[in-house]
Formats: structure tokens, C-alpha cells, sequence
């Protein structure tokens, strides 16, 4: 599909990478990406809500500065949560297609050209 708009789509709800059983919740991140979404991140178990809302915050924090790609942030988030709190959580999240994406963020003062 060719569209402008490509989002990133983090389904940070459990089992939502998880293929498989008669509610295939693989198929949902496919769907997306078949609609344009440049990639898809979900955790493949059940995840402690504090885990969950924990890797959420830093994931989107870190995707948002537009420096690091999305594979890159989950390896670099799997290893902080490994080695600062011995939880190996982090390794549960799959990254559907997108391993590369990142924020295109447009250029400082891009907004007065646009309201000019």
C-alpha cells in the first residue's frame, strides 16, 4: 500500500505479538503492516503491567528523539532491563517488520515555514 503515513504500531498488550490458537493475534500485526505500518512491536507473553508500562515509557521516549531505530532501541532495552534489574522480560517483546524504522522528525523552525 502506498500511503505517506507510515506509523509504528506498539501493541503493549499481552500475548499481542503471539501467533498461533484459533485468535491468531499475529495476524493483527500483519494486517497493519499490510496497511502501511513501517513495523509492528508487541510482547509475545502475559506481562506484568508495571513491566508493560515500564518498557512502553522508554521505548517511546526513545523513539520519539528520532536518533535510534526501533530494533535497536528493543536489543538496547532487553539488555538495560537484563543487566540493571536482572529481568529478562524484555526479550519477550517481538518486533514485527520494522527492525529498521525510525522517526522521521522534521527540521527545527519546520513549523513556521509550514504556517507561512
Amino acid at each position: 500500500m502506498d500511503t505517506p503515513f507510515r506509523p509504528f504500531v506498539f501493541l503493549n498488550a499481552c500475548h499481542a505479538s503471539a501467533g498461533g490458537g484459533e485468535a491468531d493475534r499475529a495476524h493483527l500485526g500483519r494486517a497493519f503492516i499490510l496497511s502501511g505500518a513501517r513495523g509492528v512491536l508487541g510482547p509475545q507473553i502475559g506481562m506484568p503491567q508495571v513491566f508493560a508500562a515500564e518498557y512502553a515509557l522508554r521505548f517511546v521516549r526513545q523513539y520519539l528523539r528520532g536518533d535510534d531505530t526501533a530494533g535497536g532501541i528493543a536489543l538496547t532495552l532487553a539488555r538495560d532491563f537484563a543487566d540493571e534489574l536482572c529481568n529478562p522480560l524484555g526479550i519477550a517483546y517481538s518486533l514485527h517488520c520494522g527492525m529498521d524504522a525510525r522517526l522521521t522528525r522534521a527540521p527545527v523552525g519546520h513549523e513556521q515555514e509550514m504556517a507561512a
